[in-house]
């Protein structure tokens, strides 16, 4: 297919495309609730000269508005996808769980499940329920609710240290293809695609195009492509993996829990589409790409001393997808090796079978009414 064609294709749709990422300067929210006095320091970020937190720290800033009960401050929607940036939600509820552990307790995995699409016009109130408070460890349970039902639900479990244990393990990390140095950014490689084909697009499609650019660019984490090929994250280049490196745009406060919730927020970033890809599925393919949106996303995080204002290493894959789902597994490690997490996502993932499905309904009727059908 032409570039002007492939173009065409990649250009939301608005409808059942999951997001990218967020920019903290679309579809924000602010709390009304006045402030709370009791109100933990860790909640609020340190501000700037004018007034806003830290990139990386403003989307997942939360107010405590009760007893284990916090409400989001804003929401992000990217320029594709039907609510909320999953990565957000995952981000903010886990925060809100680890306000309510000691301090010496570190969380070390979280299972969750996205059950309905959040509206990033209204906040969200999330609720968090101690399961269970251990020696060893501790459990909560948190659910994000909006509008009168639950549109999300994730436990986090914490672990106390347990220095004694020496011993540990960790596959070799996956040789990157491309150093950070050495990738093209986000932003950049979809500017490069619309320097080749947007004057040949109508204004409404070169205006989506501009805006996907500048949401990039916004973005409170820097994506590059970690693999020497010119596919988008967005496109199915026959491949069942992708790879990336991230990096918060901005500082990172010295804090190993809310270094966690910084890997977390990035290890939702394009992880669905590795099941797209796998399928060979995206807006330009023959049946396109219909639905993809997240059902379940699972961390595991290991090793506890790294930078997290670094690069992390985000290698993706696709071990099994059919039935109009699939799994992505990724693993995030440092620059230099070290395995920091292991993250899980199933997906829906559907081609858009309408067209296929008319020709055979045609079919159907055509055959009705010949001739032989009646004898």
């Amino acid at each position: 297919m032409s570039l002007l064609g492939r173009a065409k294709a990649l250009l939301p749709s608005g409808k059942n495309i999951q997001a990218l990422a967020p920019s903290p300067d679309v579809s924000a929210t602010t709390s009304t609730l006045p402030a709370v006095d009791s109100e933990p320091a860790s909640l609020t970020p340190q501000r700037r000269g004018n007034g806003r937190a830290d990139l990386i720290e403003y989307p997942v800033e939360l107010e405590k508005v009760g007893d284990d009960l916090y409400r989001s401050c804003r929401l992000f929607k990217p320029s594709v996808g039907p609510g909320t940036y999953g990565g957000q939600v995952l981000a903010q509820a886990a925060w809100a769980a680890t306000q309510t552990v000691p301090p010496e307790l570190s969380m070390h995995s979280l299972h969750s499940y996205f059950l309905h699409p959040s509206d990033p016009n209204v906040p969200l109130v999330y609720r968090v329920e101690r399961i269970r408070d251990g020696r060893s460890y501790a459990t909560r349970l948190t659910t994000a609710n909006q509008k009168n039902k639950v549109v999300f639900t994730i436990t986090c479990s914490f672990s106390r240290p347990e220095p004694i244990q020496t011993l540990d393990y960790a596959p070799p990390m996956p040789i990157p293809e491309l150093k950070p140095d050495n990738c093209i950014s986000a932003e950049d490689k979809l500017q490069n695609f619309f320097d080749k084909i947007g004057k040949k697009l109508p204004k409404e499609q070169r205006e989506q195009l501009r805006n996907g650019i500048r949401e990039r660019k916004r973005m409170p984490v820097e994506v590059r492509n970690a693999q020497a090929n010119d596919a988008d994250m967005l496109m199915a280049d026959g491949e069942n993996n992708q790879a990336f490196w991230l990096r918060p745009r901005g500082r990172v406060r010295n804090d190993l829990a809310f270094a966690k919730i910084v890997l977390l927020y990035m290890s939702d970033l394009g992880i669905s589409f590795t099941v797209s890809k796998a399928l060979g599925l995206d807006k330009m393919s023959d049946p396109p790409l219909g639905t993809m949106v997240s059902l379940d996303h699972s961390v595991h995080f290991y090793f506890d001393d790294w930078d997290p204002s670094g690069w992390t290493f985000f290698h993706l894959t696709c071990p099994v997808a059919g039935d109009g789902r699939g799994i992505a597994e990724g693993q995030m490690w440092t620059e230099d090796g070290k395995l920091l997490a292991i993250v899980t996502q199933e997906a829906v993932c559907r081609a858009d079978n309408r067209a296929e499905l008319r020709a055979q309904k045609q079919k159907e009727a055509s055959d009705a009414q010949s001739p032989s059908a009646k004898l």
